[in-house]
């Protein structure tokens, strides 16, 4: 064999397995959606968060699909001798009981979502399409919360006949609603607030008793007399963590976060995203308000 060429794949080779061997001793934070999805600019936070508190550089991945179940699985066969954390909402329809396949650390905020509209339909509001008397198609990711669509068609019923389209990803969702092929769909505002101000979308409730601080002008779902009970209002967006992480970084991590959240600076930037504070219950006892919450899946849901 040509010396030169052996030199060059035996230097490949180093490389390759010294990029695994760093990359394995990284601390990870792994997304369970997509890039530039709704959760997006929050785990980049989160991010800078355990970069701080564990004084280690954390690498950032995106897992999508599955309502979470990528990710979660990811994550519990990942091999590293350093912590692995994840950030994802928790879905009331869920393929995946994730208090049980990973470690839930704390919860990091609340998100009302908004539903949303393409220009295509000609209406500024809810209450406008309602008058319209238009037949609506509603996007719903596969393996995605169908809970707010799902439930908002069976309320409107003899108001507005809604039909069901399945989607692979979010994104593909959204494109469709720009381009006119599909009527409605549901985000979170952080994610629709930019399409909004483009004039791509037309956002028509913020699904939960409150208005949104990043959408202040659309109505509340409760506003417009819809009404769910309040804990199928919102989205949780939870920290896990692998069953491998070492329990005292865990502890170590909630209790940060549980003093940072306290602060002016937490409460501004969390309602920069729009999201709520959680409240001191949900943040003590995660694992077990996640199983209570896991036990409220609607019958057929499971």
């Amino acid at each position: 064999m040509n010396i030169s060429k052996l030199f060059k794949t035996l230097c490949l080779a180093s490389c390759i397995t010294l990029s695994n061997l760093c990359m394995a001793n990284d601390v990870l934070l792994v997304s369970a959606h997509g890039q530039g999805g709704g959760i997006h600019k929050h785990a980049i936070q989160v991010q800078e968060l355990l970069t701080e508190w564990l004084n280690e550089p954390v690498v950032l991945e995106f897992k999508p699909g599955g309502n979470a179940a990528v990710a979660a699985q990811y994550v519990t066969t990942k091999v590293t001798n350093k912590p692995v954390f994840m950030i994802g909402l928790l879905q009331y329809e869920t393929t995946v009981d994730q208090s049980q396949d990973i470690v839930p650390v704390v919860e990091l905020g609340v998100l009302n979502p908004v539903i949303f509209g393409g220009n295509h339909l000609g209406v500024k509001n809810w209450k406008e399409l309602l008058a319209s008397k238009k037949s609506v198609s509603y996007g719903v990711p596969i393996g995605g919360p169908t809970l707010y669509l799902n439930g908002l068609s069976r309320q409107m019923k003899d108001r507005l006949e809604m039909t069901e389209v399945n989607y692979k990803t979010s994104a593909q969702m959204q494109t469709d609603i720009i381009g006119g092929h599909l009527d409605i769909a549901s985000s979170t505002p952080a994610a629709i607030a930019p399409l909004a101000q483009a004039g791509k979308i037309v956002p028509l409730m913020v699904f939960g008793p409150g208005r949104s601080n990043v959408l202040p002008d659309v109505p509340s779902a409760q506003e417009l007399g819809i009404s769910f009970p309040e804990d199928r209002y919102k989205v949780r967006t939870f920290l896990w963590a692998s069953t491998s992480t070492d329990p005292k970084i865990i502890a170590l991590v909630r209790e940060k976060y549980m003093k940072w959240v306290a602060t002016p600076q937490a409460v501004q930037s969390l309602a920069g995203l729009d999201y709520i504070v959680p409240t001191t219950p949900f943040m003590t006892q995660p694992a077990e308000q996640i199983k209570k919450l896991m036990q409220t899946v609607p019958q057929g849901k499971k």
